[in-house]
């Protein structure tokens, strides 16, 4: 088991990924619009539950968000209209900053100059966004850790779900499965980011999590993942350790991170 998984972790590194900071040396006049997408209305996406196990599109990225914006929450999309800019390969979001912060600032209401607490933003700049390829599906939610490095949930169905991190040029499409109201990654997939087309898979598969936790599989996820080592003891089942690292991929913010974590998962379901 660990000769096999190191195997896939390190097939799935890459070079850190670095924020970065967008300049211009030159003055030009543009207007900018700020437009809230609205998000609260939840559509149960029939067409897709019916679709899974057949071949999916994809679509760019720009055309994916015009399409499915609606569908996401807490991102505002900030239109520019500047000289020389193509709008369909360039989009900005404002998105809430990770920190929780809010930002005081001193506006007019009535007259009266009165300290306003607006939540801290975080602007996003992707600028592939018509070369870079998504499903065509409706997505659930989306997380940005900046322009390069992202993930998309979708529900498939009442138990099969899809998540894809985007990693510069690379895209690791995750199956999940929820099981004991658990959601669990059982297969991942690397693809490049210009995919054409993809294929739901085994997503009927039967995930068994009340066999016994061997001492095998305890030693070699240690060895692999040291930060649960003082927890170790405290896991009998699979469902116990599993339980364990899907609470710690909600503090995770690194993409090859969470794909460690998911590829021990499956390691340990099929163990």
């Amino acid at each position: 088991m660990t000769d096999n998984l190191k195997e896939m972790i390190y097939d799935n590194q890459d070079e850190n990924t670095e924020s970065e900071e967008i300049m211009s040396t030159e003055k030009v006049e543009e207007h900018i619009e700020i437009t809230v997408t609205p998000t609260e209305e939840k559509i149960e996406n029939t067409e897709v539950v019916s679709k899974i196990n057949n071949m999916f599109n994809t679509i760019n990225f720009y055309d994916w968000f015009i399409k499915y914006s609606t569908h996401l929450t807490n991102i505002r999309h900030v239109k520019l209209s500047c000289k020389g800019l193509n709008a369909t390969d360039t989009i900005v979001f404002l998105i809430p900053h990770s920190s929780g912060e809010n930002i005081p600032e001193q506006v007019l209401v009535d007259g009266v100059e009165t300290t306003v607490n607006y939540p801290r933003q975080k602007l996003i700049v992707k600028e592939d966004a018509n070369s870079h390829m998504i499903p065509d599906i409706e997505p659930c939610a989306i997380q940005f850790f900046n322009a390069d490095n992202f993930i998309c949930h979708w529900n498939l169905s009442d138990n099969n779900h899809l998540s894809v991190y985007f990693r510069k040029k690379q895209a690791f499409y995750v199956f999940l499965k929820m099981t004991n109201d658990l959601l669990i990654p059982y297969k991942v997939e690397k693809y490049d980011t210009k995919l054409k087309q993809f294929s739901m898979v085994d997503l009927e598969c039967d995930l068994n999590l009340q066999s016994t936790l061997s001492n095998t599989t305890k030693e070699s996820t240690m060895i692999l993942y040291q930060q649960i080592q003082k927890y170790i003891s405290e896991f009998n089942t699979k469902e116990d350790i599993i339980k364990w690292f899907l609470e710690r991929k909600k503090t995770v913010e690194d993409i090859h991170h969470l794909l460690v974590i998911d590829n021990l998962i499956i390691s340990i379901i099929n163990d």
